[in-house]
């Protein structure tokens, strides 16, 4: 993004009349909404402007689609910039005619108003957003930048100093195209594009390969489960052994490893006794042994569903990443690191976050079936309409769900449920609507739909 280009982007906000809303989206990614004036005064795509403010990488797009959230933020900046919401655009300058983007915004409330600087610093490994009073004392900063790190710090309450002077400013901005400020959205549409494809396969193969280690962690453990019959075979033969040790019990001496003894048909046995402090301990620990051998072999093809189906799942949840166009979806998906050491709760499924809210997905019958069971009364809950597929659950309690997270929600329940191409109905309503019938299968009340095409 060129100098002049920055200088187009801000005659167009100031074409505004007034910054609806600004949020964080994405830890370096902010979302604003015009309004009044500009292109057209009505809400649309073109009203919506995306900054992006990663370090060296920093733009300003157009998105076809709104973006949503997987976090959502409330750290004190966020607070701050908060309560630019609703304020008035008193213009939109490039500060000092540098990489530095100044909305002087005001601010009215029911007793008082005052004129607040909202400053985008595209800056190299310095970028930055800082919220300054008229004054330029520092309010708040996405930021903050220590006296050691450079010669001119970010901390709150502190006048801002100046950013040292681009020799080349008035060359860069003489030496652009003027027709660029009457394109500025296919611009800004275009600056969204280009960072999309270029960003999109990084993000899949990094997901991608993140999905395929947990498939193949499940595969090595499937590949690895004993036969049903060896165990039930081991199982006997522990239990034989046992018995003739009990059998035999007083001739064992305490401490011995092997022993050599004759059953009733005078048929000799060579027996290794389980580490223990007694002989009796080394029995009892062959005789539980022999049950969980056999417990085990009966319910092994449970576990081999159980993992069949988990593999099953990921490789849907891979091949929807793989056809997954939308860089915001992606960034939804994308599995996060959980500490098992911190967490006090116990997990199931699929996990995710839209807009701060935790989303989860069963991944077989048995997670389905905890899911719905764990689930709070106001939670809602999501299936496809006549499809053998997972249960989602919205864990949302009371709180109110915006549309845009349901569909999104929705979208990512059909795509990682089924392979099959064709139109969708996903019903959703709240938990306390859905009756258990018989392991996972329900019957549900009060619902509406969503509708799509995959």
């Amino acid at each position: 993004m060129t100098l002049f280009e920055l200088s187009c982007i801000a005659q167009y906000i100031q074409s505004f009349k007034k910054l609806h809303y600004i949020k964080r989206i994405n830890d370096m990614l902010f979302k604003l909404e015009l309004r009044g004036g500009g292109q057209d005064s009505s809400t649309s795509m073109s009203n919506i402007l995306y900054i992006d403010m990663e370090r060296g990488n920093s733009s300003i797009f157009i998105a076809p689609a709104p973006l949503t959230s997987a976090k959502h933020y409330s750290a004190p900046f966020d607070k701050t910039l908060e309560k630019l919401t609703q304020t008035q655009i008193l213009s939109c300058v490039l500060h000092n005619n540098d990489r530095i983007l100044r909305l002087r915004l005001l601010q009215r409330s029911s007793y008082k108003q005052q004129e607040i600087y909202l400053q985008f610093e595209f800056s190299g490994k310095h970028t930055n957003v800082i919220i300054l009073s008229t004054q330029e004392i520092i309010l708040d900063a996405l930021r903050y930048i220590s006296s050691s790190q450079s010669s001119r710090p970010i901390k709150i309450g502190s006048s801002l100093a100046p950013m040292p002077q681009n020799p080349n400013t008035h060359k860069s901005l003489s030496s652009e195209n003027p027709e660029s400020n009457q394109n500025i959205i296919k611009l800004l549409t275009n600056t969204y594009t280009k960072n999309q494809a270029q960003r999109m396969q990084a993000q899949k193969q990094t997901i991608i390969t993140t999905l395929t280690r947990t498939k193949n962690k499940f595969n090595a453990l499937l590949i690895a489960l004993p036969e049903s019959d060896t165990l039930f075979q081991q199982s006997q033969i522990l239990h034989k052994n046992a018995t003739l040790l009990l059998t035999h019990i007083y001739e064992l001496k305490p401490y011995q490893q092997n022993v050599r003894l004759y059953d009733e048909n005078n048929q000799v046995h060579n027996i290794a006794l389980l580490p223990a402090s007694s002989p009796q301990e080394s029995i009892n620990q062959m005789f539980k042994l022999s049950k969980k051998y056999a417990k085990k072999a009966k319910n092994i093809h449970k576990e081999v569903k159980n993992l069949q189906s988990k593999i099953n799942f990921l490789e849907r949840e891979i091949e929807f990443i793989t056809q997954c166009k939308d860089l915001d979806m992606l960034k939804i998906l994308k599995p996060r690191q959980i500490n098992k050491a911190k967490s006090k709760t116990t997990t199931y499924g699929m996990i995710f976050f839209i807009e701060g809210f935790k989303i989860s997905i069963g991944r077989n019958e048995r997670e389905n079936k905890t899911l719905l069971e764990n689930a709070k009364a106001d939670d809602i809950w999501l299936h496809i309409r006549d499809v053998p597929s997972s249960h989602m659950i919205i864990h949302c309690g009371k709180h109110k769900i915006y549309p845009q997270i349901l569909e999104k929600a929705g979208e990512i329940l059909v795509g990682v449920s089924t392979t099959q191409r064709g139109n969708f109905c996903v019903d959703y309503t709240k938990r306390k609507f859905v009756k258990i019938v018989q392991g996972a299968n329900v019957v549900y009340a009060k619902h509406q739909s969503l509708h799509y095409c995959k």
